[in-house]
């Protein structure tokens, strides 16, 4: 039993030889990074990761908010995720699971990288007080779409006050056309009005309260304020919105834009949501063209008290395990070079936070949109994506669209969403 024993440990010992004069020392294993980006935005996406000349491996999740929690939990956790919510990244940095990315003797992400981000785009990321997710793609969702010829025809300019908005909508109507689209069918469509008006109205740290925390209750004095003065938007919906109210909750997003911006007999002049209408628009009317047949002009606030206030969405990228070549890969990442490799891709372009890609890169109304990002003085997430899904989804859809239906019934809707935040906190 001894010379056997002793046999293994010989054997053992030549392997593990073996095995050193194999492996060159300091070899990198490859960085494994999990997404749940597939289709073109994942093609765009590996154009950037092979430009870093490093080695890596995808893991590619059906749904990355929901699958990277249990492979964390397991101790399978990839070297660097891709998030959408902020609040997972929250949870995660919390929990210990993630690497800070800007402290210590030597940070992941030095100041000169950051400095290429605008700092509202960096708290996105930021879980008290230190950065755990890096933003790589940005989108804004205070972004008007119109048609500049039907501007032109009634002599209008793009409102840059909430009051000139109502006063366009007028002019519309005035004019015999109905001024506003709203596709209330998809329900997340409201959340972005209201969203984008409450940051302006409240503040951001109401808004944090509001969905993150929940320290600000939905029957709130501001809450009250933004939906007032939304509805000065739809208020009388026959006239204001496309097909009235009941007309605005059968529409779903997609139909809404073909409706608004068909070629004959267009159904409302104004929609607004996010950045990314503008690929829709071009898709379904390849005719079209950006700035010239279609533009967005800035969701003009109902107040300038916090200053430029803009909200959106995008992804973060998350650090798991600290090793040179995660680290290596998560720098690239933060490097203008790797942005403006994705930014110009020929599918799935993105729009970056990174203000050290070329405008140039940029089509007409991508660069208009990077510089509505890199002039607003407060970014903030989408509200519904931060908020329990429970509350960001089913209860505030519910509670827009009663609202939108019978805005006399506001307080008795209110109280209900607040009932149902009571339950989700």
């Amino acid at each position: 039993m001894y010379r056997l024993c002793k046999l293994f440990v010989r054997i053992f010992g030549l392997l593990l030889i073996l095995a050193l004069l194999v492996v060159p020392a300091g070899a990198q294993e490859p960085v494994t990074i999990a997404t749940g980006w597939g289709g073109a935005e994942l093609a765009a996406f590996v154009k950037v990761l092979d430009g870093s000349g490093i080695d890596y491996e995808i893991l590619q999740l059906s749904s990355i908010e929901v699958d990277l929690g249990p492979l964390v939990a397991a101790g399978n956790a990839p070297d660097l995720a891709q998030m959408p919510r902020p609040g997972v990244t929250a949870a995660f940095a919390r929990d210990g699971a993630l690497l800070p990315l800007s402290s210590g003797d030597d940070p992941v992400l030095s100041a000169e990288l950051l400095a290429h981000t605008p700092a509202s785009v960096l708290e996105i990321g930021t879980v008290d007080g230190e950065l755990y997710g890096f933003m790589v793609k940005v989108s804004s969702k205070g972004t008007f779409w119109y048609k500049p010829a039907s501007f032109e025809a009634l002599g209008l300019e793009a409102p840059t006050t909430y009051d000139e908005l109502i006063a366009l909508g007028d002019a519309f109507v005035a004019d015999g056309q109905v001024p506003f689209m709203i596709s209330a069918g998809s329900a997340w469509v409201l959340t972005d009005w209201f969203e984008t008006l409450y940051i302006s109205i409240a503040g951001p740290e109401m808004y944090n309260g509001l969905f993150v925390t929940h320290e600000v209750e939905w029957t709130d004095p501001t809450v009250i304020e933004t939906l007032e003065t939304f509805r000065r938007i739809f208020d009388p919906a026959d006239e204001r919105i496309s097909g009235g109210v009941d007309g605005a909750l059968s529409t779903d997003l997609r139909s809404g834009i073909d409706a608004a911006f068909r070629a004959e007999d267009p159904a409302g002049e104004l929609f607004l949501s996010g950045s990314f209408v503008g690929g829709i628009i071009s898709a379904t009317f390849p005719d079209q063209v950006c700035g010239e047949d279609f533009d967005f002009f800035d969701f003009p606030e109902p107040g300038d008290m916090f200053g430029d206030t803009l909200m959106g969405g995008g992804d973060v990228m998350m650090m798991f395990n600290d090793r040179p070549e995660v680290r290596a890969m998560m720098q690239w990442l933060a490097n203008p070079e790797s942005a403006t490799i994705w930014a110009t891709a020929e599918e799935g372009a993105i729009l970056s936070p990174n203000t050290g890609v070329p405008l140039e890169s940029y089509d007409v109304c991508k660069a208009k949109e990077a510089q509505q990002i890199a002039a607003s003085d407060v970014f903030v997430f989408d509200g519904s994506d931060l908020a329990p899904g429970a509350v960001g989804g089913d209860a505030m859809f519910v509670a827009l669209q009663d609202y939108l239906a019978d805005p006399d019934s506001m307080m008795e809707i209110l109280e209900n969403l607040e009932d149902a935040a009571d339950a989700a906190y």
